[in-house]
């Protein structure tokens, strides 16, 4: 069911890091071999826009993976190089390098959420368990 199918959800969107590469809101120094940059814990449907862009002097090689697809996506980006994706149910982001350097990664989520519903549910069935013992 999509959010705007529940009357209580919302959708939200937000912004991890920047193009303004000075404030190194967004950039990270990779270590050679695997480096985690970004995971997605929560289980909200989600639209994702992930603008990378290699500020190292190597071949970078980055990694998405979505939730439900079985294949991950996976490119490789040359050194002074830029690429935007933009994926359905984001989980995470990975970047190999082979040599030390850094990257600058803006990730701009928007979202799902439908609490308010959760909420409701979960008060009143313990309000409906408190009256039935009541009642005993």
């Amino acid at each position: 069911m999509s959010c705007k199918d529940h009357k209580k959800c919302h959708t939200e969107t937000h912004t991890f890091g920047n193009e303004n590469i000075a404030t190194s809101n967004g950039v990270f120094n990779l270590d050679p071999g695997e480096n985690p940059i970004f995971d997605d814990v929560t289980c909200n449907h989600n639209k994702t826009l992930v603008d990378i862009n290699n500020l190292s002097t190597g071949v970078i090689t980055i990694t998405i993976r979505t939730r439900g697809c079985h294949r991950d996506i996976t490119e490789m980006l040359g050194a002074g190089l830029r690429r935007v994706f933009q994926v359905e149910d984001f989980e995470s982001l990975t970047i190999n390098s082979q040599v030390a350097g850094a990257v600058n990664v803006i990730v701009q989520k928007t979202f799902c959420i439908c609490c308010e519903e959760e909420k409701e549910e979960s008060s009143s069935s313990s309000s409906s368990s408190s009256s039935s013992s009541s009642s005993s």
